[in-house]
Order: C-alpha cells, then structure tokens, then sequence
C-alpha cells in the first residue's frame, strides 16, 4: 500500500513538470532565442545583473548591447532620439509566500519596472512574448516599424 501511494505521488509530481507549464523553470532559453530572432542592429537589451548568467549562457553573442539600470538613467534620453528598439526582459518572481506556481506566472516583482515604466511613456510597445516565470518586452518608436 504504501509503495503503491509513493508511485502515485511520483506519477502526480512528474505529470506536473512535464506537462504543467506553471510548473515549469523559468524558460531562458525560448525568451532568448526570440531576442535573437528579432534581434538588428542597433537594438539594446535592458538587463538586470541578476540576469548576466542565464543570458551568458544562453546567448550565442547574438545579442550585442546590454545596459543596466544604471547606464539606462543616464541613457534614457539618447534613447528617445536615437531611434533605438529596446528589449526588456521581466523576471516574474514568486512572491506568494508558499510558493504557488501560479502566481510565479501572474505577479510581476521587477526591478525593472521604474524603466518599463519611463519606456511606455516615451515609446510604444511593439511586443510582448510570454514563457513561463519570464516575459520579454520590445519597446520602439511609434513611427518606427517592427522587424
């Protein structure tokens, strides 16, 4: 009896992180992969340093301008004039404090959001892809085309 209960916690647990996208890491690699996909030149990517690894590891130096929060205050006008795409890639953090997958997926804790926030101002928001526990942003000038 009581190995028939393990098996089907096994079974339960691994149908879950297998077929259950809540569940699921965070997915570095799709939300890269589109970066590179639409990546031109020109573009720039704000990062957080929290996310230099994944995209080190992911990146096949595809992607070229990274800026953190810090150059990007100083850049935010240059960026309104320059004509410049900009990538913002939102970690989605769990902040439930049990821990439920959902809302990882739901609740945005960004420390990027000072900046998303200056960037839908100031540029429009061409595309937003969606993976589980990220998502990645495409800013752009309203007069500008995508891609």
């Amino acid at each position: 009896m009581a190995a028939v209960t393990i098996l089907a916690g096994t079974v339960l647990s691994l149908n879950n992180m297998f077929y259950q996208p809540q569940y699921a890491r965070t997915d570095w690699r799709s939300a890269i992969q589109q970066i590179q996909a639409s990546w031109q030149p020109g573009d720039l990517l704000l990062i957080t340093p929290s996310q230099i690894l994944p995209l080190a590891y992911y990146d096949d130096e595809t992607i070229a301008s990274l800026i953190l929060p810090e150059e990007a205050a100083e850049m935010s006008l240059s960026l309104v004039d320059g004509g410049q795409r900009v990538w913002v890639i939102g970690n989605f953090a769990n902040i439930n404090k049990h821990g439920f997958p959902q809302d990882r997926n739901n609740a945005q804790a960004s420390e990027l959001a000072d900046y998303t926030d200056w960037l839908s101002a100031n540029l429009e928001q061409q595309a937003e892809f969606a993976y589980p526990g990220i998502r990645v942003f495409l800013y752009n000038h309203p007069d500008e085309s995508d891609e």
